[in-house]
């Protein structure tokens, strides 16, 4: 009883420090929304043709929630890692050596992928999509119809973190699970090496599901999937071979 009321003070102090950072996060997101806002639109300014060119809104509470918004999805986005890492820190006194180092190693993996995702996203993903989508010109005359893009500030910002969150904690965290599989054997290496060729067939699936349609962006979506796919299994058989010698 009384290591039952130890462990859930120390998992109730955990929870504490959780929501403590996830509201220093939020309200200085919110301060800083503008210059998160500027950041966030970079991307798109590169494909605006017109030199005055700002985001507009339609309702009174737009840029508000707008605000709340950003704060509320980069306080999620930062407060993953921290999250992921206190509850280690709880589970770690009754772990084994190999468990703790197999915890650690998965962390780490998540973090650098997490990092490289925002950055591969940020940099490549979004500018290919946006150029598929806007096609490099905002303005469309005709002999009959004149169509000029206004982006809502809103929208714009929940694209984004939508597209942030799905290639940071769904498309480039499958090399992690990829080094799980193997780690723990199960299926055994070999399976992973001589069903590759289905491995590659499905990241050009994930590429023409999560990309927009043209073949650059399906090409930058499917082939860092298959690159991290060949490394795993490249440094594993070396480790194998390695205990081997």
């Amino acid at each position: 009883m009384f290591n039952f009321t130890k462990h859930l003070k120390e998992f109730t102090s955990i929870l504490s420090y959780i929501c403590i950072s996830f509201l220093l996060t939020f309200f200085t997101s919110y301060l800083f929304a503008p210059q998160i806002i500027k950041i966030l639109s970079s991307p798109l300014s590169n494909y605006i043709k017109t030199e005055e060119y700002d985001f507009i809104f339609t309702n009174i509470f737009e840029v508000f929630s707008t605000y709340i918004t950003i704060a509320f999805y980069s306080a999620i986005f930062l407060n993953i890692p921290l999250s992921l890492y206190l509850i280690y820190l709880f589970v770690k006194p009754g772990l084994f050596k190999y468990e703790k180092d197999f915890l650690i190693l998965i962390f780490k993996t998540f973090i650098k992928f997490i990092f490289f995702s925002t950055f591969f996203t940020y940099y490549l993903v979004l500018p290919s999509i946006l150029s598929f989508l806007l096609n490099i010109d905002l303005v469309i005359n005709s002999s009959f119809i004149v169509l000029k893009m206004e982006t809502k500030l809103y929208d714009y910002v929940v694209f984004f973190y939508n597209l942030i969150f799905l290639y940071c904690f769904i498309i480039f965290q499958i090399p992690s699970l990829l080094i799980i599989f193997v780690y723990i054997k199960q299926p055994h290496l070999i399976s992973f090496y001589k069903k590759r060729r289905f491995f590659i067939l499905i990241s050009f699936i994930i590429g023409c599901i999560f990309s927009s349609p043209d073949l650059i962006s399906l090409f930058i979506v499917s082939m860092p999937l298959i690159f991290f796919f060949e490394c795993v299994i490249f440094v594993f058989i070396l480790k194998d071979n390695y205990k081997h010698l």
